[in-house]
């Protein structure tokens, strides 16, 4: 433990990891959101470097679920203020954006009662996918942590196998689907193995 560490309270390191997935969930929704009309040429250098750089960032919301279960695999019942806090910053940015975009002429966003009761519940209308899947979790996490508490470290290693079989091994082969839902990682129930491996570390 270095000194810093001790005065602040902090471990640097896993900030310098928040902010790098911080700065590789912006390389992801740049190819979505800022770079849909370019195209380049895969016999280009430049294309390569995207590529490259998309495919490092696809670990940056892992990163962050793997934080949380770091930090949380040990409460004991949920931080429902936090959880409230995270919820109130969610309305506000939902709605906020999408009135003041409908206030700007020349947005292409006009008001629509049923467009704004989907952003008035970004969870249950699931507007915000990351946010809905980490209040399932939080929610359920206290519990999560004493099921895993009761188990003896061989048992631990028992459920944390089987996990990555029917979550990781399974979807990479089968050829079939996706029949456990993990989305491709974008999931409740991928958010949930992630936090039983963070807790097991």
């Amino acid at each position: 433990m270095t000194n810093s560490t001790k005065t602040t309270g902090r471990n640097l390191s896993i900030d310098l990891l928040k902010i790098l997935s911080m700065a590789m969930v912006v390389v992801l929704h740049s190819k979505v959101y800022g770079l849909m009309g370019v195209s380049l040429s895969p016999s280009t250098p430049v294309y390569w470097a995207v590529w490259a750089f998309q495919l490092l960032s696809l670990v940056a919301v892992n990163c962050f679920v793997l934080i949380s279960g770091y930090y949380s695999s040990t409460a004991t019942k949920p931080s429902y203020i936090k959880l409230a806090k995270l919820w109130l910053v969610v309305e506000i940015v939902s709605v906020g954006i999408y009135l003041l975009l409908c206030l700007i002429k020349g947005s292409g966003v006009n008001f629509a009662f049923g467009e704004f009761l989907v952003q008035l519940c970004p969870v249950m209308s699931n507007r915000y996918w990351f946010f809905t899947c980490y209040l399932a979790l939080m929610l359920l996490a206290p519990f999560i942590n004493r099921f895993l508490a009761s188990l003896e470290q061989r048992e631990f290693k028992k459920l944390l196998g089987l996990l990555l079989v029917l979550f990781v091994l399974v979807p990479s082969v089968n050829i079939f689907g996706d029949s456990f839902d993990t989305s491709g990682g974008y999931s409740a129930m991928w958010f949930f193995v992630l936090y039983i491996t963070a807790a097991y570390l």
